[in-house]
C-alpha cells in the first residue's frame, strides 16, 4: 500500500479517510460522526507529472436517520390529531348535513290524515336538501287540500242524500199510518216520492261520473263535428222547455271540433241551465264560438244577476252554491259546473268564469283543435 501524505486541506479538523491505492475512478463514502452528523466523502485520483495525487472532498450533513425518526414521531402525532379532528368535524358536519333528511324522515313518519297541517322546517343553505324539503312541503300541502276537499265532498254528499231520504221516509211513514185511505194524499205522496227518487238518482249519477273521472275511468268517444250543429241542438232543446227566454248562438259554418259530442253538449247544457236559473226572462243568453291561438274558444254569456268576484274561483268546486236561498228555489245540487270543468279538463281544455254582481256572467271555454 502506497504511503499517503496529506499535502493540503482548506478546512483543518476534518478526518480524512483512506483512499484505495489502486482506485482510478471517483468514489463516494460516508462517515457518521456522533449521532446527529454524517460526513460525505468524494474521492478522486489525479496524475500530475507522472505522479499520483488523491483528492478528497468532504461535507458535513445532518444525520437523516435522526430526522427520519423525528419525522416518524411527528407524523404519528399529526395523523392521530388529524383523525381526531376529522372524527369530530365529520360528526358535526354529518349532523348538520343530515338534519334536513332527519326532518323529512320524521315528517313522513308522522304524516297522517290528522297531521297534514305539519310542515318540514326549511332553513340552511340553498342546496338540494332544501329544495327537497320545499318539494315535500308542497306535496303535503296538496295532500291537505285534496283531503279537505274529500272530507267536504263526503259531508256534502251525505247531506244531499239525507234530505231526499228524510222526505221519502216521512211520506212512507205517513202512507203506512193513514194516507192510503185518502186518494188525494196518496197521489201527492207518490208524486213527492217520485220527485225525490229522481233527485237521488240524479245526484248518484253525477257522483258516479265524478268518481269515474277522478279515477280516469271515463272513456271519451271523440269524433269531428260542426259547432253549428251542436249549438243549434242545445238552443232548440233549451227553448222547448224555456220558451220565455231568448237563447241565441253564433259560429262559423265551417267551425269544427274533434271531441266527445255528448260530453261537450252536456257542458253547454249545464252552463245554459245555470244562466237560466240566475236570470230573469228573457235572459238574453248567447253561445258563441271563436278560433283563438290556444284552440277553439266557446263562450256562454248571460245578463243575469252575476256572481260576486270573491266567489268566482269557487263556483267549479263540488257542491258549491253561490246563493243558497236562490238555489233552494230553483233547485240544483252544486255539481253541474264541477262536472263541466271535469269534462273540459278530460279534453285537455280550460274553463274560466268572468262575472260581476248585477252585470251577468260569461263562461269561457278553450278546447284544442285536433284534426282526425
Amino acid at each position: 500500500m502506497t504511503l499517503k501524505k496529506l499535502i493540503f486541506t482548506n478546512k483543518p479538523g476534518f478526518t480524512s479517510l483512506d483512499i484505495p491505492s489502486k482506485s482510478s475512478s471517483a468514489s463516494t463514502k460516508q462517515h457518521v460522526v456522533g449521532h446527529d452528523t454524517v460526513i460525505i466523502y468524494r474521492d478522486k485520483n489525479v496524475i500530475i507529472n507522472d505522479k499520483l495525487y488523491y483528492i478528497q472532498v468532504a461535507k458535513k450533513y445532518p444525520n437523516i436517520s435522526v430526522f427520519g425518526r423525528l419525522f416518524f414521531k411527528y407524523f404519528l402525532f399529526t395523523v392521530f390529531f388529524g383523525v381526531v379532528i376529522c372524527l369530530f368535524s365529520g360528526l358535526y358536519l354529518s349532523s348538520k348535513v343530515l338534519k334536513p333528511i332527519r326532518n323529512i324522515s320524521i315528517a313522513v313518519k308522522e304524516l297522517t290524515s290528522k297531521s297534514l297541517e305539519k310542515r318540514i322546517p326549511i332553513n340552511g343553505p340553498d342546496d338540494e336538501l332544501k329544495e327537497l324539503s320545499i318539494i315535500f312541503n308542497s306535496m303535503i300541502e296538496r295532500l291537505e287540500t285534496d283531503f279537505k276537499k274529500q272530507k267536504r265532498f263526503v259531508y256534502d254528499a251525505s247531506h244531499e242524500l239525507r234530505t231526499p231520504l228524510s222526505v221519502i221516509y216521512g211520506n212512507i211513514n205517513m202512507l203506512t199510518r193513514w194516507g192510503k185511505s185518502e186518494p188525494e194524499i196518496l197521489d201527492k205522496a207518490l208524486l213527492t216520492l217520485k220527485s225525490e227518487t229522481e233527485n237521488m238518482n240524479e245526484l248518484i249519477t253525477k257522483l258516479l261520473y265524478l268518481a269515474k273521472s277522478d279515477s280516469e275511468a271515463i272513456e271519451l268517444k271523440k269524433a269531428e263535428f260542426t259547432l253549428n250543429t251542436l249549438f243549434k241542438e242545445v238552443v232548440d232543446e233549451t227553448l222547448m222547455v224555456h220558451s220565455d227566454y231568448i237563447v241565441t248562438y253564433n259560429c262559423g259554418e265551417e267551425d269544427t271540433l274533434n271531441a266527445d259530442y255528448n260530453s261537450i253538449k252536456q257542458v253547454l247544457r249545464i252552463i245554459v241551465d245555470n244562466s237560466i236559473k240566475f236570470s230573469l226572462p228573457p235572459g238574453y243568453i248567447t253561445i258563441q264560438a271563436e278560433i283563438k291561438n290556444e284552440g277553439m274558444g266557446i263562450t256562454v254569456s248571460d245578463k243575469g244577476c252575476g256572481i260576486p268576484e270573491s266567489e268566482l274561483k269557487l263556483i267549479f268546486d263540488r257542491f258549491y252554491k253561490v246563493d243558497e236561498s236562490r238555489t233552494k228555489a230553483t233547485g240544483g245540487l252544486g255539481l253541474g259546473l264541477s262536472i263541466a270543468k271535469q269534462i273540459i279538463q278530460n279534453h285537455n281544455g280550460t274553463i274560466v268564469a268572468k262575472s260581476k254582481s248585477g252585470e251577468g256572467t260569461k263562461i269561457e271555454i278553450v278546447l284544442p283543435i285536433i284534426k282526425g
